[in-house]
């Protein structure tokens, strides 16, 4: 009787152990056979078949190859430059002072022309989102 359980209670969940230990337990696995079959389906192999070793490939090359794709990255850039919309999407730095001049409403002047810069990006942040 442990966790506060009947005699009763407690030969049930043994039975129900003892019954769940044997539930769909497979039976002997014939690894051997399988194995047997499996080497009678592969094609035989000559004994005096060569092995050819790879080869790596020259550093020249390996250079070139480097050379080509930092290049294919360059004109893709450009590309994108070239295609997207002109125009400033940023407006002028505005440095936030401590003594900033504020409106009637009391907020300052720089955070003013920050929120008006978030705005102007907005619309490309959520082309990218």
């Amino acid at each position: 009787m442990s966790d506060g359980q009947t005699p009763q209670e407690a030969k049930l969940s043994e039975e129900t152990m003892a019954l769940a230990s044997n539930y769909r337990r497979p039976g002997e696995i014939p690894v051997e056979d399988m194995w047997e079959v499996i080497q009678g389906q592969l094609p035989e192999r000559a004994e005096d078949t060569a092995v050819i070793p790879l080869r790596r490939r020259s550093p020249v090359i390996a250079a070139l190859g480097w050379a080509v794709a930092a290049s294919a990255v360059l004109a893709v850039g450009v590309g994108i430059g070239r295609v997207a919309p002109t125009g400033s999407l940023v407006g002028p730095e505005v440095a936030i002072q401590a003594n900033s001049p504020v409106d009637a409403d009391g907020r300052s002047v720089g955070w003013q022309l920050a929120s008006q810069e978030i705005d102007a990006v907005e619309p490309l942040l959520s082309l990218v989102a």
